[in-house]
């Protein structure tokens, strides 16, 4: 079972890492380009997040180590969540005006502000009443 584990996570660590990397050469450094946004996010989700979190969770590694690896893995992963939301917005979404505003808050930085205190509510309720809140107050 141990085997199928390692198969598995090495096929996402090269499936992202050549897919990411194709579409990011198809967006050819235009991080508008959709191909670019997806391709960000597989690349630093499958190919940099997805590793670093597995090392992190490796506990004959020292501590201190570990929280590094761990928040190496977090950057990553926000980069991911930040490219595959935008990619999201850039595709299907463009003419809603409260993704938009979602987005431009996103673009100044601000998606950790809507992140961080999603995981301080366990319920699922609690965290769609958040964002059916900032929906309402965003321009519309």
């Amino acid at each position: 079972m141990e085997l199928l584990g390692i198969a598995s996570g090495l096929g996402i660590l090269v499936a992202s890492l050549v897919i990411g990397a194709r579409l990011l050469w198809m967006g050819r450094g235009d991080l508008t380009a959709p191909e670019s946004l997806l391709g960000l996010a597989l690349f630093t989700g499958g190919a940099v997040a997805f590793p670093l979190s597995s090392a992190a969770n490796q506990t004959a590694l020292d501590p201190a180590l570990r929280v590094q690896l761990g928040a190496a893995s977090y950057a990553g992963s926000y980069v991911m969540l930040l490219g595959k939301a935008a990619f999201v917005w850039t595709v299907f979404r463009r003419s809603e005006r409260w993704a938009a505003a979602a987005h431009g808050w996103q673009r100044l930085g601000a998606g950790i502000v809507m992140l961080y205190p999603m995981y301080r509510m366990p319920e699922l309720d609690r965290q769609i009443e958040t964002l059916r809140r900032f929906k309402e107050v965003a321009p519309k």
